[in-house]
């Protein structure tokens, strides 16, 4: 299961917007869908189970959307789990720890909330407003401190402190590499999941399938494939000969299908790279489709958890 995600921001030359934009591209690696939304835009925090806000942070001060925010949700806010971060510090203090301003802390408190995280900023003669911004554009504080490596790193422990959440509130879940996977004997329930291009599974799916072909008989199994991109990116994708074979060997139903995405950043291969440069290039994923076939299969699951890794050692499922 995945639980939905507000990333919300308040910025101001768009270093904090940039930053916001990351930790969802992170989360919804990690399974999440994810609205990143500019704070005065947000009209409710209901559809959301975590939201993460971020403001800039300039002269000791939150950006005034951002503390609205905070003050118009804090009752809903205060029964979800929140992250606050905030950007500001660049040249040679960029790595230097901000405190949240008096009132935000407040806020921070009512909610329940941990202090805020602090990440470098960015100011570039391209996006500084105001004389004394623009001045600065120009010195020795110019320039893209951001630290990419921090900011996934954190928000890579938000996806995992979402899954404990939902670990909490039902099953028990792994996600790993299929190459990461050293047996099933554990679980109770699989989910397979394998890219699609030009027909094809990728091979160490179509192996897992083949060497735990037996374990898997024994299992409750879905399967699914992503690759669709472009005007064809909801078009449904028959699965391999191959991988049918198997899946009729161990009781799983056809594979669901996902858009893909392909991006000039991700893109893999020479053809791969020649397409990101072209209308197929884009992140054609449908979160709330995966949202809902999530929910079908944990729903599926009626009595017994996707994982355990506190049953004894008999590497037998308990039914």
């Amino acid at each position: 299961m995945s639980s939905k995600v507000l990333v919300a921001y308040a910025s101001k030359m768009g270093a904090t917007a940039g930053i916001a934009e990351a930790i969802g591209t992170v989360l919804r690696e990690h399974g999440h869908p994810v609205d990143v939304r500019d704070a005065g835009d947000v009209g409710s925090v209901t559809p959301y189970d975590a939201v993460v806000l971020g403001s800039a942070i300039y002269l000791r001060r939150w950006r005034p959307a951002a503390v609205r925010f905070l003050r118009r949700y804090a009752d809903e806010l205060g029964d979800r789990p929140v992250w606050l971060f905030h950007s500001g510090p660049v040249g040679p203090d960029r790595e230097q720890t901000q405190e949240m301003p008096a009132g935000v802390h407040r806020l921070a408190r009512r909610i329940g909330a941990a202090p805020a995280t602090t990440f470098a900023g960015a100011i570039l003669p391209a996006t500084a407003k105001g004389f004394i911004a623009r001045h600065l554009a120009t010195g020795n504080l110019a320039g893209d401190s951001r630290d990419w490596q921090q900011i996934t790193s954190w928000a890579e422990g938000i996806a995992e402190a979402i899954g404990a959440e939902i670990r909490d509130h039902g099953h028990q879940v792994d996600v790993c590499e299929i190459g990461q996977v050293s047996t099933i004997g554990w679980y109770d329930a699989v989910v397979l999941g394998s890219a699609v291009h030009a027909h094809r599974w990728r091979p160490e799916a179509v192996t897992f399938l083949r060497h735990r072909t037996n374990d898997l008989r024994n299992r409750q199994v879905w399967l699914f494939h992503s690759g669709p991109v472009g005007p064809a990116s909801d078009q449904l994708q028959p699965m391999p000969r191959k991988v049918q074979r198997l899946a009729r060997r161990i009781g799983a139903t056809p594979a669901m299908t996902f858009a893909g995405k392909l991006t000039q950043e991700t893109a893999d291969g020479f053809l791969a790279t020649r397409l990101a440069r072209t209308q197929l290039a884009g992140d054609f994923r449908d979160w709330p489709l995966i949202t809902a076939w999530a929910k079908d299969v944990a729903a599926a699951i009626t009595s017994i958890e996707v994982s355990s890794w506190h049953r004894p050692e008999s590497h037998e499922p308990s039914r």
